[in-house]
């Protein structure tokens, strides 16, 4: 019911948040450089699919992007993200740039193990986890037959069948 699918979401945040000290992706960003980190199922889940997507995008989408853009905002409130990665990555600072790229970690699906290859390497899957998020509990309502229903929170939005059709929608903010 609703309780399982806010229980997902929340699972999600406190594994795969990299700015809550807690979570379990934080905990790895601080150790994972000096030994291998046994990730949760579904904090490999969302890694594995972080990297296809890397992959995928020709390395423009990077989760270890988030050295250059502290470099981005230290240059002030109007430096931004606008632009794009190669655009900004000449400015980003040398020791920045070193700590950028797909080639840094490395995932073992089947072991769960995760290694960066040196240290200072800072993984940020935030927008992934919600779009894992969203899968998740879209996958626990589809069994329900319902006639329709979207799913919306954290800038994603899910939605089957007649969800955007029929006025009898289950709608389900922020889960």
């Amino acid at each position: 019911g609703l309780g399982t699918l806010n229980h997902t979401a929340l699972t999600v945040a406190r594994i795969a948040d990299a700015n809550e000290k807690c979570s379990e992706l934080s905990k790895m960003n601080q150790i994972a450089a000096s030994t291998a980190v046994i990730a949760s199922p579904e904090l490999t889940e969302i890694l594995v699919l972080s990297r296809s997507l890397n992959q995928r995008s020709g390395g423009v989408f990077d989760i270890t992007f988030a050295p250059i853009q502290s470099d981005v905002e230290s240059w002030g409130p109007d430096a931004g993200l606008t632009n794009s990665v190669q655009e900004f990555t000449p400015k980003a600072s040398a020791d920045s740039k070193q700590k950028v790229g797909n080639s840094l970690w490395n995932i073992d699906p089947a072991a769960r193990k995760v290694q960066y290859l040196k240290p200072g390497i800072k993984l940020v899957v935030n927008g992934v986890a919600k779009g894992y998020a969203a899968q998740k509990a879209a996958e626990k309502l589809l069994p329900l037959k319902l006639r329709g229903f979207a799913i919306i929170g954290g800038g994603m939005f899910v939605a089957a069948c007649a969800a955007l059709k029929d006025n009898t929608l289950m709608c389900i903010e922020d889960p």
